[in-house]
């Protein structure tokens, strides 16, 4: 079984804090982001496509949603690179970190 270390160095309210960081040089192994946001007029959907059109941006980002059994449409149609379904478990995280971390190794 593979073990990783899940940080989360700060929670992110709006999509412009992601955004600026990102273009100022922030690393990250993973992005996980909303569907929708409580503040803010952007949803997941709109960071996903600005992080995306930042030059040699290759994180993956993960939406995490209440919408049940919605998995091919934000991955196959809006172009997330995983998706996790709010109550969120510990199994589900564990299964989608491994492997989303294990395929930006390879």
């Amino acid at each position: 079984r593979k073990e990783f270390l899940i940080y989360v160095k700060k929670s992110i309210l709006d999509y412009s804090d992601i955004y600026d960081k990102v273009i100022h040089g922030y690393n990250y192994d993973v992005i996980v982001t909303n569907n929708l946001y409580k503040y803010g007029k952007r949803n997941g959907i709109d960071v996903l496509h600005n992080l995306k059109a930042i030059e040699d941006f290759n994180t993956p980002i993960i939406v995490l949603t209440v919408s049940t059994g919605a998995r091919d449409k934000f991955i196959y149609e809006d172009g997330f690179d995983e998706y996790m379904e709010k109550v969120l478990t510990q199994k589900q995280a564990e299964e989608v970190m491994t492997k989303v971390l294990s395929e930006k190794k390879q």
